[in-house]
């Protein structure tokens, strides 16, 4: 083990409290005389052993008051006239002490906040969902949409609700007329620009007309006529005119009406003319013009021009009671294929897959080829060492198919034979190789590619492989290209609802 020992100096001793504090003072009064002000500049910016702010304060008043009196001056002192040191005091008081009262307060708005709305809806759909089945949308708060009803369906396993929220407009009428919004006119700018004429504006029939006085000649009176947004106007309406002698109505320097403007007689109607010819296409958002002429050649003139038209409005929007029912959810029968016995498979027509079969063996040591994948089908059989299995051997396959007359392919493509191979198709031959020639034949392979789609019909169908060995070991096989149908079923979801 090792030990430290520790030896006092005979010099080291203890003194009371109060002897270190004088001790203290004697060695900061003998120090500073040490530190020179050059000192301090060398490292200190700014620094002055006369400070401006020792003004501010003194030891008879609390700083806070002196305080008062450095905001104000701050306040209302202009910053570019005062030194950098100064510049840079008063912008640290005026941020603190002004900038808190005019700043605005940040709010966080639940309505408005994603963050707080993601939030909102994460713990509604908790509570409401604690299964976990999702929701297209939020019912308590539909997505509205201007000018449509709002809906939202919410679907669980079990039911489906449907909510729906109906926006109201309430437009305030000034008068009898009925209102259209900003779509419509104001009676009130409408302005004269000429001596002649005048105009009248109730249950939303606004009348321009010029006269009735005696005497020939032309006269012509101008309106201006206000519209806030054209596309919201639903109706300006050319309803009846008058006219003695001639009457003409333009509106934006467009004539829209010549009543028996082009003659020259002193024709004039009895009543009214009842004419009706919409004038929307005419108008334009903003400031329109309308212009009333009037043509006389004797006696008394009058014209007078009648339209449809409604008043603009202030409306207000606003969304009704929410209603909501609940439905039983009708499970949506989706349609499932199978595709892991033959890998691509065809939608219009081809084999069934999970229907082709083996239907007949061979007695003896035989081992059979059944496989059909990506469209590759392989059929065949072989002998093992110890059975030669000689003469004429029958095996028969069956299988399904869709659609006959949509078959893209069905082609014989390779076959092999030891010593004699057929091959039917719903018991009509197709191919025949060595078959009748009883001597050894040994083939491993033949490329000879037939179209067998002609010999195949829709449902249950035959594939026969008849064989003839000599000597020696058997063996038969047979490969085609084929189109494989999609195994389809139909089956119940439960997650979706077929509910429309």
């Amino acid at each position: 083990m090792v030990a430290k020992l520790l030896f006092l100096s005979p010099n080291v001793f203890a003194i009371s409290a109060s002897e270190a504090v004088n001790q203290g003072k004697a060695l900061s009064t003998s120090e500073h005389t040490k530190v020179s002000d050059t000192d301090f500049k060398t490292v200190v910016p700014n620094y002055s052993a006369n400070v401006s702010e020792a003004s501010t304060y003194n030891t008879s008043k609390i700083p806070n008051q002196q305080g008062a009196a450095l905001k104000n001056y701050c306040n209302t002192t202009s910053l570019d006239s005062m030194s950098e040191e100064k510049r840079q005091q008063c912008n640290a008081i005026n941020l603190t002490t002004y900038n808190s009262k005019v700043q605005g307060t940040f709010k966080l708005d639940p309505k408005t906040d994603p963050l707080l709305i993601l939030t909102d809806k994460f713990l509604k759909a908790q509570k409401n969902n604690p299964n976990g089945i999702s929701l297209q949308c939020d019912p308590d708060q539909p997505i509205k949409t201007k000018g449509q009803v709002a809906s939202c369906n919410a679907t669980t396993k079990n039911t489906i609700k449907r909510c729906v929220t109906p926006l109201n407009m309430t437009c305030a009428s000034k008068s009898s007329n009925t209102c259209s919004g900003v779509g419509g006119i104001n009676p009130d700018k409408i302005i004269k620009q000429d001596s002649e004429g005048s105009f009248t504006y109730a249950n939303n029939i606004l009348t321009f007309g010029i006269g009735s006085g005696q005497g020939s000649g032309y006269r012509k009176a101008t309106f201006k006529m206000d519209i806030e947004d054209v596309k919201e106007t639903e109706i300006f309406e050319l309803q009846t005119y008058y006219y003695d002698n001639g009457t003409r109505l333009s509106i934006n320097g467009q004539e829209v009406l010549a009543a028996n403007w082009y003659a020259s007689n002193d024709d004039y109607s009895r009543s009214p003319v009842s004419y009706i010819k919409d004038l929307k296409p005419y108008l334009v958002s903003g400031n329109n013009e309308v212009v009333l002429e009037n043509r006389n050649h004797a006696g008394p003139y009058q014209s007078s021009v009648t339209i449809k038209a409604k008043e603009n409005c202030p409306c207000t929007e606003s969304w009704g009671q929410e209603t909501c029912v609940v439905e039983t959810c009708l499970p949506k029968t989706v349609q499932v294929c199978n595709q892991s016995t033959a890998g691509i498979c065809s939608a219009s027509g081809g084999i069934l897959a999970s229907t082709f079969k083996l239907d007949s063996v061979i007695s003896g040591g035989l081992s059979y080829t059944l496989s059909l994948s990506n469209g590759v089908l392989v059929v065949g059989a072989t002998s093992d060492s110890s059975n030669y299995d000689l003469g004429e051997k029958v095996i028969t396959y069956s299988f399904d198919l869709k659609n006959a007359a949509a078959l893209g392919k069905f082609s014989l493509k390779k076959t092999a034979w030891d010593d004699g191979i057929q091959i039917l198709i719903n018991n009509q031959l197709v191919r025949s190789n060595g078959y009748y020639v009883h001597h050894r034949d040994e083939v491993s392979s033949s490329n000879e590619i037939t179209d067998l789609r002609p010999f195949l019909k829709d449902g249950k169908n035959t594939l026969t492989l008849k064989t003839f060995n000599v000597i020696s070991l058997f063996n038969t096989r047979a490969e085609f290209d084929v189109d494989v149908a999609c195994d389809c079923y139909e089956q119940e979801d439960q997650n979706s609802c077929a509910n429309p």
